[in-house]
């Protein structure tokens, strides 16, 4: 026995191996055990009970004291945006799939139109809005409006088109009357939607992907606006948005997205047939929209710029089809609504190069017009200089240091 003292015995290893995997096993099970009696556990105070109880646990607590209308503060609500309260009902709303739990709820007082966060995320949210949002049984909803809460308070139709997976939430909510207004925010919005369904519901209930606002504007221009995501505006153009429609101003989507710097969109609206040669406000086409700050390009410019290179757009513009000498002279300038992306300057077509195309006394004229507005920046630069000169403050002195020891 001594002779193998000091060799370890491999029998050893095999017994430890097999009892940490019987421990880890017992563990698992122990711990399947416990999330199983967790789920299926009596709800142990009232806010668990309108989360997620029985008409009847909701009626104990009622019964033993709890008030329907006092609001439920925990940290856990911090995540929501919600100053750490909700109201009883709104809790239902949010997570209790039996419509009879917030009918009991109501019958006991509840206020279907309370509003208790006041600011954040969450600011107006009223049960309606939670349901709206969160729980993905309609028939939840439907108790709440035909308890009286308003369908047009607390954003619920918005709320439904870009959270609620279950796209019968959404219809629920407008056939219930709910106020449209822009029915193309609605279907941005429900384009961000994970579930497509979602987005096919809404445009069934408003009347089209390109269904329009006043001023002819569709979901798709949203989609080009800043923070529009690349992953919307595909969503929108799955479902049939028209890339080249015109607004009443006479902007495409894609002159937006070049207007506003949003360079993965408008690459996607070039890659899906957004045609650059549609003619956008400024009658200059993509290239007229991109300008230029002390004479360079801004980095987003620059990536549009290559884009354009890359998609080969030509920089062509044909002012035999602009009909008077005054539309040409203002289609070389921005108005006040677009200035400020142009940091105050108006002349756009000095900026960019573009090749004009034209009879001799049309190029004659627009050139004479460039000089002129050319000018006439160069003398306002000049006098805007001179008067930020002389307001400058004087320099301060630097703050004396001490001398090191």
């Amino acid at each position: 026995m001594a002779a193998f003292s000091g060799h370890p015995n491999p029998f050893s290893k095999i017994m430890k191996m097999l009892q940490k995997m019987a421990c880890a096993a017992s563990m698992a099970a122990l711990l399947w055990q416990g999330l199983c009696a967790q789920a299926n556990a009596p709800v142990r105070n009232f806010r668990e009970a309108c989360e997620r109880g029985t008409p009847a646990e909701i009626e104990f607590f009622l019964k033993n004291g709890a008030e329907v209308n006092l609001p439920f503060e925990g940290d856990d609500l911090e995540a929501d945006g919600l100053f750490y309260e909700i109201t009883p009902l709104s809790a239902a709303a949010k997570k209790n799939s039996n419509p009879d739990s917030l009918r009991l709820l109501i019958d006991h007082g509840a206020s279907v139109n309370a509003d208790i966060a006041k600011h954040g995320k969450n600011a107006e949210m009223r049960p309606l809005s939670y349901a709206a949002a969160y729980n993905d049984n309609p028939a939840v909803a439907a108790t709440l409006i035909a308890s009286g809460a308003d369908v047009n308070a607390g954003a619920a139709l918005e709320r439904a088109a870009r959270q609620n997976a279950n796209p019968a939430v959404f219809r629920r909510l407008f056939e219930a009357g709910v106020y449209v207004r822009t029915p193309s925010f609605f279907i941005f919005e429900a384009a961000k939607n994970p579930n497509p369904k979602v987005l096919q519901t809404a445009i069934e209930c408003l009347g089209g992907v390109d269904a329009a606002d006043a001023d002819g504007s569709s979901a798709l221009f949203r989609a080009a606006m800043p923070g529009g995501q690349p992953e919307v505006a595909a969503a929108l153009l799955r479902a049939g948005a028209a890339v080249n429609r015109v607004n009443a101003q006479g902007w495409t989507p894609l002159a937006l997205a070049v207007m506003y710097r949003n360079v993965p969109v408008a690459r996607l609206f070039l890659e899906n047939g957004g045609d650059p040669a549609v003619k956008s406000v400024d009658e200059l086409g993509v290239w007229g929209l991109l300008g230029k700050y002390d004479g360079k390009l801004d980095e987003k410019s620059e990536a549009l710029k290559a884009l354009f290179e890359e998609r080969k757009v030509p920089k062509v513009v044909d002012l035999a089809s602009i009909p008077t000498e005054e539309r040409l002279i203002r289609s070389h300038k921005f108005e006040g609504t677009l200035s400020p992306y142009y940091r105050g300057t108006e002349n756009a077509v000095s900026w960019v190069g573009v090749v004009y195309r034209g009879t001799p006394e049309e190029l004659k004229k627009a050139a004479e017009q460039l000089q002129k507005e050319d000018e006439a920046h160069r003398r306002r630069a000049e006098r805007q200089q001179k008067a930020n000169a002389a307001n400058a403050p004087a320099p301060s002195m630097p703050p004396v240091q001490s001398p090191a020891k």
